[in-house]
C-alpha cells in the first residue's frame, strides 16, 4: 500500500528526529541518548502504519550503543530468542497476504526488546538508584503536562503542535474520560498507578523535606488524573496494590506508620476525587463503579467479548492466528484474505492465546515473569542496602499490579507501541537493579 502525503510528512519528521538523536547518542555519553529516549516515550505525536517515532528511535539508540561499545549486555537473551521464534512460528501459518501487517508488528516488538536492553544498560550507567528514578519521574512530569492539556481543552477536543496536522496529540474521549498519551484510559490509569508506587519508594529515601513534599504533590496529581480516566480497573488495582505495598514494607514502616499512611492516603484520594468530580468534565469514575454489574463471574463490559474470543482461541489453540490481532483499516471495512475483523478481547492473556497460542503465551510469560521472580529473590538478600531491597520490593508490587491489571486490557496492541516501550523499559530497569544488587551483595561477602 503506497504512503499518503500525510504519512510521507510524518516519516520525514521521524527520520530527521532519528538522525539528530543518533548523533547525540553516538557523539555524547550514552547515558544522554538513552535518557532522552526514555523521557520521550510518552510524547510521540507521530503515528503511522509502521509505528510511532519511538520504534525507529529505539533502533537508532541501540545501533549507536553497539557502534560505541562493540559489546553490550543482552540479559534474558535465551528467553527473548525463544519468544521471537514462537512469534515467527505463529506468523508462518497466516495467509501470505497478511505477512506485511504481521511483519510491521514484529518490527515493533523488536524495538520494544531493544528498549529493554537500552534500559538495562542505562541502569548500570547511573551511579545510584536516585539518578535512574529521576529519569522515571521526569517522564512522569511529561505525562502530567500531556494530561493537563487534555484536561484543559476538554473531552473530544484535538490539539495540534504548531498547527501542524501531522503533529497531533491524542484527544480525550468524548465520554468524558481522560486518555492521556498512551491512547487508552486503561493504559494511562495503569501507568499512573505504577508511578504512584515508584514515587512512594522515593519518598522514603528523600533526604530533604521539600523534596518529600514535592514527591507527595506529584503523587496527588497522578491520583487526580487517575480519577479523570474513569477507569474502574485501574482504581481498584491501586487499592489492591496499596495493600500489597504496605504489607511488603510493614517491617520498615512499623504498624504506626502503616496506619498513618493508610489514613493520609485515603484523605488524599478523597480530596483529589472531590476536586476532579466537582470541577472538571472528567467525572465518570464513581458513577461507572456504581453501575458495574457481573453475570456468571464476568464484568458487564466483558460478558460478550470474552466468550467470543475463547471460541476463536479454540480454533487454533497451539499457535494462534498470528502476532497481530487486527489488521490496519479492518475496523473501517478493509478486507484481507483469510481474515475477519474481531473486537479486541480486553485481556492480555486472551490476546496472547488468540494471537500466538499456548506456545507463544508460555514464551511471553517466561520472559515477563522473570523480573517479578528476580525482584522477589533480591528483596530478601542479606547484606543488601536498604535502598536496593526497597526498590526490589517496589518492583514486586509494580509487577503484580501490572499482571493483574492486564486481565482487563491488552497493552500489546500495535497502536499502543509507545506503552510497550515503557513496560519493557521498566522490566529492563528491574532486571538490571536486581543484577546490580546481587553483585554488591556478593562483594560484601568478601
Amino acid at each position: 500500500m503506497p504512503l499518503s502525503p500525510s504519512e510521507i510528512v510524518q516519516l520525514t519528521i521521524i527520520l530527521v528526529l532519528a538522525t539528530g538523536l543518533f548523533f547525540v547518542a553516538y557523539s555524547l555519553p550514552q547515558i544522554i541518548g538513552s535518557t532522552v529516549l526514555l523521557v520521550m516515550i510518552p510524547v510521540q505525536p507521530i503515528d503511522t502504519r509502521v509505528g510511532s517515532a519511538n520504534v525507529l528511535l529505539a533502533f537508532v539508540i541501540f545501533l549507536a550503543m553497539l557502534l560505541r561499545r562493540g559489546e553490550v549486555r543482552l540479559p534474558l537473551l535465551p528467553q527473548i530468542l525463544i519468544l521471537l521464534f514462537c512469534y515467527l512460528l505463529s506468523m508462518s501459518f497466516v495467509h501470505p497476504a497478511l505477512y506485511e501487517q504481521h511483519a510491521i508488528y514484529m518490527i515493533a516488538l523488536v524495538s520494544a526488546i531493544l528498549v529493554f536492553w537500552i534500559a538495562y544498560d542505562l541502569t548500570f550507567r547511573y551511579r545510584n538508584l536516585r539518578g535512574l528514578i529521576a529519569v522515571l519521574l521526569t517522564m512522569n512530569l511529561v505525562v502530567i503536562v500531556y494530561c493537563a492539556i487534555q484536561l484543559y481543552v476538554g473531552p473530544g477536543q484535538e490539539v495540534s503542535f504548531f498547527g501542524i496536522e501531522e503533529l497531533t496529540m491524542e484527544r480525550a474521549r468524548w465520554d468524558s474520560r481522560l486518555t492521556g498519551p498512551f491512547s487508552a484510559t486503561g493504559l494511562t490509569s495503569e501507568y499512573l498507578v505504577i508511578m504512584v508506587f515508584v514515587i512512594l519508594h522515593q519518598v522514603f529515601f528523600a533526604k530533604k523535606a521539600w523534596i518529600r513534599r514535592g514527591l507527595i504533590a506529584l503523587a496527588a496529581v497522578d491520583l487526580s488524573f487517575l480519577i479523570a480516566t474513569g477507569n474502574r480497573g485501574g482504581f481498584l488495582t491501586l487499592l489492591g496494590g496499596s495493600m500489597i505495598f504496605l504489607w511488603l514494607f510493614r517491617k520498615e514502616l512499623g504498624a504506626q506508620r502503616v496506619v498513618k499512611l493508610l489514613i493520609s492516603g485515603a484523605v488524599m484520594l478523597t480530596l483529589v476525587s472531590v476536586i476532579v468530580v466537582s470541577y472538571t468534565d472528567f467525572d465518570r469514575l464513581f458513577s461507572r463503579l456504581a453501575d458495574t454489574t457481573f453475570e456468571e463471574g464476568l464484568p458487564d463490559t466483558r460478558q460478550v467479548i470474552w466468550p467470543k474470543v475463547w471460541k476463536k482461541i479454540k480454533q487454533r489453540p497451539l499457535l494462534g492466528h498470528g502476532p497481530r490481532y487486527n489488521m490496519q483499516g479492518a475496523r473501517q471495512g478493509a478486507k484481507y484474505p483469510g481474515y475477519e475483523y474481531e473486537p479486541y478481547p480486553h485481556s492480555l492473556y486472551l490476546f496472547l492465546f488468540s494471537t500466538v497460542g499456548l506456545i507463544g503465551f508460555i514464551a511471553f510469560m517466561n520472559f515477563a515473569l522473570r523480573p517479578l521472580y528476580q525482584c522477589w529473590q533480591t528483596m530478601s538478600l542479606s547484606k543488601l542496602s536498604l535502598e536496593y531491597a526497597a526498590f526490589a520490593k517496589t518492583g514486586v508490587v509494580v509487577m503484580i499490579v501490572f499482571l493483574i491489571d492486564q486481565f482487563k486490557i491488552e497493552f500489546l496492541r500495535i497502536s499502543f507501541v509507545d506503552y510497550w516501550h515503557f513496560i519493557f523499559a521498566l522490566l529492563g530497569i528491574f532486571i538490571a537493579t536486581c543484577d546490580r544488587a546481587r553483585s554488591r551483595a556478593l562483594q560484601a561477602d568478601y
